[in-house]
C-alpha cells in the first residue's frame, strides 16, 4: 500500500510542478504540495462556505502566479550587484 501510496504522490508532485511551472524537484513545489494537503485536512474538519473556498481559490491562484521563476529563485543578484 505505501509503494502505491508514494507512486500516486510522485504523480501529484509532477502534476504540482506543471501547474506551478517549477521542476519537481523545486522546494516551492514541496510548499505548494503541503499548503493543499494542509488545506484540505483542514477543511475535512472545519469546512468552508462556498464564498469562502471560492476566495480562497482565487487566492491560491494568485499565490501560485506570483511564485518566484524556479530559475531566478534564490540564485538572482540584486540590482545592485550584492
Amino acid at each position: 500500500l505505501l509503494a502505491h501510496l508514494a507512486d500516486h504522490v510522485r504523480s501529484l508532485r509532477a502534476l504540482t510542478a506543471t501547474v506551478a511551472g517549477k521542476p519537481k524537484d523545486d522546494p516551492d513545489v514541496t510548499v505548494l504540495m503541503a499548503t493543499l494537503w494542509g488545506m484540505g485536512f483542514q477543511n475535512l474538519i472545519m469546512p468552508m462556505d462556498p464564498d469562502e473556498a471560492e476566495a480562497v481559490q482565487k487566492r491560491l491562484q494568485e499565490w501560485i502566479r506570483h511564485m518566484p521563476n524556479a530559475r531566478a529563485g534564490i540564485t538572482r543578484k540584486s540590482r545592485s550587484g550584492t
